[in-house]
């Protein structure tokens, strides 16, 4: 079952929590690490919808390591930015995202292994749970594809292609994608101009972003 705000914006649908208790500061502190905090305070910011589904309805988040977290929170995040709730899948399969009692690895579209740490010292647990595709194409995508999305390092390969995801691509997600070798956000209505920091990618072979309105190289 999908997890989500009634309405957007309106918090009331969380069980509540005290704002100042040690286990919600210890979490803020966290998401805090890729996430502006000023975006808490808006109560229609996907990150803030975000934060609220992962401190008060996640059950998973209870028992992970901060990688995982912010791994979890980071999709949650994209869910909330792009129009989660009326995501619609082209085949038989119902689309299940933002789901707090599965692994983040179960979600519709999202694969995990070791494909993605093959030059990374990880514990198994942590291979097995480690993100390398995120795979949503023509799935009713809207909105801006937010910058937490980029604080899943591990990712190989993105195709949000052939949806109608708008605003700019933000250059700070490829900070940390250093393992990128595939990227397809074309047929979309993305604008402004491709992030340079793209042909600092050393990995990347394949990327299309053809059917947008972006200007440059």
């Amino acid at each position: 079952s999908v997890i989500s705000i009634t309405q957007s914006g309106n918090s009331s649908s969380f069980p509540s929590t005290p704002t100042g208790s040690p286990a919600t500061s210890a979490m803020d502190q966290l998401l805090q690490r890729i996430t502006d905090p000023s975006t808490f305070g808006l109560l229609t910011s996907p990150q803030y919808q975000a934060r609220q589904w992962i401190t008060e309805l996640d059950q998973q988040s209870r028992n992970l390591d901060d990688a995982r977290i912010l791994q979890r929170y980071a999709l949650a995040t994209m869910y909330y930015a792009m129009n989660g709730r009326e995501w619609t899948s082209t085949g038989e399969q119902s689309i299940e995202f933002v789901d707090p009692f599965t692994p983040e690895c179960e979600w519709t579209g999202v694969s995990c292994g070791p494909y993605s740490a093959r030059r990374r010292r990880l514990s198994d647990d942590t291979l097995n749970h480690t993100i390398f595709r995120i795979f949503l194409p023509s799935t009713n995508l809207k909105g801006s594809i937010p910058s937490e999305i980029g604080a899943i390092s591990t990712l190989r390969e993105l195709d949000l292609s052939k949806n109608a995801i708008s605003g700019t691509i933000p250059n700070t997600i490829f900070d940390s994608w250093q393992y990128l070798l595939y990227l397809d956000l074309s047929e979309n209505q993305i604008s402004g101009s491709i992030p340079k920091a793209i042909w600092n990618l050393t990995d990347l072979r394949f990327l299309y972003l053809e059917e947008n309105r972006l200007s440059g190289r």
